[in-house]
C-alpha cells in the first residue's frame, strides 16, 4: 500500500508545475507533506521520551519499588575506615537501627 503523500509527491513533477488555469500548487503541497510527516515524528519521538521520563520520575521517587529498602546510604571510601570502626560508630548510634556492611 503506497502512502497518499508518497503517491501524490511521486506524480507530480516539481520543477514545472505548470501555469495558468491547469495551475497545481505543487511545491506548497509537497511542503505541507513534508512538514505534515515531520510533525507526527517529532509528536512520536518527544511522547516516548515523555512516558519513559515520567515512568523514570517515579521510579526515582519511590526506590522501595525497585528493591532499595533503606533511608540512608554511607560510603566510607575505599578502606579509609576499617569495618570493625565503622561497626563500632553505627552500633554506638541510636538514630541508626540495621546496617548491612559491604
Amino acid at each position: 500500500m503506497v502512502l497518499a503523500s508518497a503517491d501524490g509527491a511521486r506524480r507530480t513533477d516539481t520543477t514545472y508545475p505548470d501555469r495558468g488555469r491547469t495551475a497545481v500548487p505543487v511545491r506548497s503541497a509537497l511542503a505541507g507533506n513534508v512538514i505534515a510527516v515531520a510533525a507526527v515524528v517529532a509528536a512520536g519521538v518527544f511522547g516516548v521520551f515523555g512516558v519513559f521520563g515520567a515512568s523514570l520520575a517515579g521510579l526515582i521517587g519511590t526506590p522501595r519499588e525497585y528493591g532499595q529498602n533503606w533511608d540512608a546510604i554511607s560510603d566510607l571510601g575505599f578502606g579509609g575506615v576499617s569495618p570493625q570502626n565503622a561497626a563500632r560508630l553505627l552500633a554506638a548510634t541510636p538514630a541508626v537501627a540495621h546496617y548491612a556492611p559491604g
